[in-house]
């Protein structure tokens, strides 16, 4: 009896978590425009430009499924070129339900600062032209773009991003689409995003890891991606809500105290880098909270709704 018992559960739970054969797609997107290097973008400055190269890397790809479970998607590394359509097998997994898809923008710590020349040519880590490796110490460039701005496209900006303290991982929430034994996760990707307040109307050059860079890695974590079916977790949609919050001042001192207005019965939290939470509370309709439990550095400001992310800020602490 017991022999059988284990036979029905072995079987049911076999159908259950059936094998699939998981894609990511991404559309490559500036506004609601499919990608090209002749497609004007505008960003939330007002700043028209062209985009002449963008690549980045994605890693520590997670598939998120059936009640919360995830499932790594071991050693897979993309390296993601907005001229080129992306759609990429992660492999063959036991999923019923898919729920979302989590993965980190860069190069993780663990592979940052190895030797490129020691990856086959077809390896996304191997050797690029052009070169998506910064040097031994630093490690790879997470994000590489490049393009034309302002009065007829006479300025350049050239945005490269790096360093272990800007890899941040990121989750969206998506069921994808399932056909016969294949499940494709689309993700969109608005590139106009990326460089959401960061001025490029004059030109700009910045490689390494602070400022613009900096925030250009902020963006793509928190406001680049979302789902195809609009459910996204991360990346998020301008909206009324959004709009009548202001988080102020920032930047701030570390002894300081930090103002958030507009909230209507909301949930307010200040995590850090590592995604650690640090202060959580609900305020009514403003929220004060003085920082000197801060040390000088980045940490984000995340304003929820009835358990939906509304607004999420990068909030800058200085001594």
């Amino acid at each position: 009896m017991k022999k059988t018992l284990l036979a029905i559960l072995v079987l049911t739970t076999s159908v259950l978590m059936a094998q699939t054969d998981v894609y990511l797609n991404i559309n490559h997107l500036l506004g609601v425009q499919p990608f090209s290097t002749q497609t004007v973008g505008t960003n939330n400055l007002g700043n028209q430009f062209k985009v002449t190269r963008l690549q980045y890397y994605i890693a520590e790809i997670v598939l998120i499924h059936d009640g919360g479970t995830q499932t790594p998607v071991t050693d897979k590394y993309l390296l993601v070129d907005a001229k080129d359509s992306t759609n990429e097998l992660l492999g063959t997994f036991n999923i019923s339900v898919l729920e979302g898809i989590k993965f980190g923008i860069g190069v993780d710590a663990a592979k940052n600062h190895a030797d490129p020349a020691s990856y086959p040519n077809d390896h996304p880590l191997a050797p690029q032209s052009p070169s998506m490796h910064w040097g031994w110490s630093s490690g790879y460039r997470f994000v590489a773009m490049e393009g034309k701005a302002g009065n007829n496209f006479a300025y350049t900006f050239e945005l490269h991003a790096l360093d272990d303290a800007n890899y941040f991982v990121q989750t969206v929430a998506t069921s994808g689409t399932t056909a016969g034994n294949n499940t494709l996760i689309t993700l969109n990707a608005n590139y106009e995003k990326a460089i959401q307040n960061i001025d490029v109307s004059s030109g700009i050059v910045v490689h390494g890891s602070v400022n613009e860079a900096e925030d250009l890695l902020v963006n793509f974590n928190w406001t680049v991606f979302t789902s195809s079916e609009g459910n996204a977790a991360v990346g998020l949609e301008e909206n009324d809500l959004a709009e009548n919050i202001s988080i102020y001042p920032n930047p701030i001192k570390s002894n300081g105290q930090l103002n958030i207005s507009g909230l209507d019965n909301m949930n307010v939290s200040i995590s850090d880098i590592t995604g650690k939470t640090l202060v959580k509370e609900v305020a009514e309709s403003t929220f004060s909270f003085n920082t000197n439990i801060l040390s000088s550095g980045v940490y984000f400001v995340s304003v929820y709704k009835n358990a939906e992310l509304i607004k999420v800020e990068k909030l800058v602490v200085s001594e």
